[in-house]
């Protein structure tokens, strides 16, 4: 069978959390070819040497691809939120780093793959620039307009995309991705994903939900666009891939995200395996978080469901 070809990007304090994401791809998919490209511009020594050792262990293929920091010095990052940094937007150079390949599935780092990834691997891409699932609703909404494209052809999350690479180079994305961050910085707000929306919006096929379960998803009132809240039922308590968006990571002791435990189970099953939970940033953030935290526990008591987690029989 064709081998699987991945990619993911990440700097050196974000290898661990990389590091995991891919042993959970390798742990669910021991009986498939893999190939996974690490994007980065300073991974030290010993994190290297540790992707090597989880290769090693899986009999499968890492490569550590150097990126030059230069052609990102100036990209817009969302004022406030650490968890989005230029690493994100290298991926808007896989169609030239990886020029010989037709095509590649994205991953983000704060995820897990909890399914085999054959079947979105072989999702038909002809004719399309990339497949993803649509963001959350009153996202999808805000985004669309400030972009100022029609609402038909939607907003898409690009934390799991499968990049149909040999259309990308035809197309000519990379260049015009440049383009529009240089000209349209006031309309980033959520670096790469803004960009590959706006460039390519209307050649995104949409993914079914169990491929990108994102947080909102997992709440009593999830904000979830309407065609897909039938297929969210089905993989609520068995999502594929679950994706830990905002700030408030699993390696974070103030999440509590309901697959916290299971993120940790494929961490201990890394090389990263000595890792420590960690509190979040510094006293402001903590303070942010402990008022956010605090408006929405009252929120969920007088009956606003989008922030009150599900109650959930976990599969797997």
């Amino acid at each position: 069978m064709e081998k699987i070809v991945l990619a993911c990007a990440c700097n050196d304090a974000y290898s661990p959390y990389c590091g995991t994401m891919i042993t959970s791809v390798f742990n669910n998919n021991r009986m498939e070819r893999i190939e996974v490209n690490v994007l980065t511009s300073d991974i030290g020594e010993d994190n290297k040497e540790k992707f090597e050792e989880l290769a090693s262990e899986y009999n499968q293929v890492i490569n550590v691809v150097y990126v030059n920091p230069d052609h990102f010095k100036d990209v817009p990052l969302k004022s406030g939120h650490s968890n989005l940094t230029k690493e994100a937007y290298y991926r808007l150079l896989l169609p030239e780093i990886l020029s010989d390949t037709k095509k590649v599935l994205y991953l983000d780092c704060d995820l897990i793959i909890r399914a085999n990834l054959r079947e979105l691997w072989e999702t038909n891409i002809d004719g399309c620039a990339f497949a993803c699932v649509k963001d959350r609703s009153d996202i999808v909404i805000e985004r669309v307009k400030a972009l100022g494209y029609d609402q038909h052809d939607s907003y898409f999350n690009s934390g799991v995309t499968l990049m149909n690479l040999a259309f990308l180079k035809e197309f000519g994305f990379t260049e015009k991705a440049f383009t529009f961050i240089s000209s349209n910085r006031h309309l980033i707000k959520y670096v790469d994903q803004c960009v590959i929306n706006a460039v390519c919006h209307g050649y995104i096929r949409e993914l079914p939900i169990k491929w990108n379960m994102i947080v909102p998803f997992f709440m009593k009132r999830p904000m979830v666009v309407e065609e897909q809240r039938d297929n969210l039922e089905l993989y609520i308590s068995n999502p594929f891939i679950i994706h830990f968006t905002t700030e408030y990571k699993p390696w974070f002791k103030e999440c509590n995200h309901p697959y916290k435990c299971e993120y940790w189970r494929y961490q201990e099953l890394s090389p990263w395996h000595n890792q420590t939970i960690q509190e979040f940033h510094g006293f402001k953030k903590l303070s942010q978080h402990y008022v956010k935290t605090t408006i929405k526990f009252f929120l969920g008591k007088l009956g606003d469901k989008r922030y009150v987690w599900r109650d959930l029989t976990i599969d797997g």
